[in-house]
């Protein structure tokens, strides 16, 4: 995910695939969703199961390779500089500014 560009119709049939994997009693049959999406991505505290949310994964993934790509001494944060309009990301993560 870190390197391939997905379009919205590809994170929605991975979720489906997900969901569809969870529910399905069989590989021919499709599942209802008995519990709502959003509650099964939950903390097991909140009466979740954790799942994974394929578009937040996705996202976080492009992020951080923004980040690592940015802090470090190879040519790619040159180009990646240039590309996002010569705004260096500052090197300590706690800070969220932009120079």
């Amino acid at each position: 995910m870190q390197s391939v560009l997905f379009c919205p119709p590809e994170i929605i049939s991975a979720e489906r695939e997900i969901f569809k994997f969870i529910w399905s009693t069989n590989e021919k049959q499709n599942g209802i969703d008995r519990i709502s999406r959003s509650i099964m991505k939950n903390d097991y505290a909140n009466g979740g199961m954790k799942v994974t949310d394929v578009e937040c994964l996705n996202r976080s993934l492009k992020l951080r390779q923004v980040v690592r790509a940015q802090n470090s001494n190879h040519v790619i944060s040159s180009l990646q500089s240039i590309a996002l309009g010569n705004k260096k990301m500052n090197t300590s993560l706690n800070k969220n500014t932009v120079t």
